[in-house]
């Protein structure tokens, strides 16, 4: 467990100016378009009904282009979490794999801080709801807008943001395991690649590719389950519940395989 500690910490150490980075973008610029969408509604003398937190969030498609490109982000970090071990001749992952006790905990580690990552842009997102909501209260012209003091309850019928706030706990066990899984993949795919590498160049990039069609098909097949048959709500999360656990399992079991090669080999 201290290892474990240890290795958590020191991911969010080396995490933290990027992170910073990316969620005070994607905050500045979710304030900065509330403010542009609050001055078109107050510019629009035409419009005799309420505008909503729904309308100010969802008026301009640059909101939820950030939320994908934040996620995004996040998940090039989490290719990059790996490859920096080997970037620069660095031989930190190297020392780090020859030390007794159990290697996966390196692997755990990484995993953990990424969905943490992941957990603070989820928090975020509940504060620029609540942000936003304030700013049209406060700036829009008297007596048209309609605040919503349940502003979280609202804003869970949002398109995009109920994926970062599902309405129910079985929606957020789903959100979260599939990005659980998601930052899974991602791994597996660049471990098998840079330890494959040691073995030979062409051999790490053939496995690394069949570790990708492995989860599309899976998630292929997922998809095709859904769409060809006419399930109900209940049987839809059983299939969706189905696919994130098979994947999780495969994923683990790849990345158990693959970080108990040799290490000392195992450079760029």
């Amino acid at each position: 467990m201290k290892k474990f500690i240890n290795l958590l910490s020191d991911e969010l150490r080396r995490a933290r100016v990027f992170y910073g980075i990316v969620i005070g973008l994607v905050v500045i610029s979710q304030l900065v378009i509330a403010f542009f969408t609050i001055y078109r509604f107050n510019q629009d003398t035409q419009r005799h009904s309420m505008v909503t937190l729904g309308e100010l969030i969802d008026f301009s498609g640059f909101y939820q282009l950030l939320l994908i490109a934040a996620v995004g982000l996040l998940a090039i970090y989490s290719a990059y979490t790996w490859a920096r071990e080997w970037l620069g001749g660095s031989t930190f992952i190297i020392r780090l794999l020859t030390l007794p006790g159990n290697r996966f905990v390196i692997v755990l580690a990484k995993w953990v801080s990424l969905l943490l990552m992941v957990g603070g842009v989820f928090f975020t997102q509940l504060l620029m709801v609540w942000a936003i909501n304030f700013l049209g209260a406060s700036f829009m012209n008297p007596g048209t807008y309609a605040s919503i003091p349940w502003y979280y309850s609202y804003a869970q019928m949002l398109p995009m943001t109920q994926i970062f706030m599902p309405m129910t706990v079985g929606g957020s066990l789903l959100s979260f395991g599939a990005i659980s899984l998601g930052v899974l993949i991602v791994f597996s795919v660049m471990v098998t690649l840079l330890f494959k590498q040691a073995e030979s160049k062409v051999k790490a990039v053939l496995f690394a590719v069949a570790v990708g069609l492995a989860n599309l098909l899976l998630l292929i097949v997922g998809g095709l389950i859904l769409i060809s048959l006419n399930l109900t709500v209940l049987e839809s999360f059983v299939v969706l519940a189905n696919v994130i656990v098979l994947g999780t399992l495969m994923n683990l079991f790849i990345l158990l395989h693959q970080i108990t090669f040799n290490p000392k080999e195992a450079r760029i």
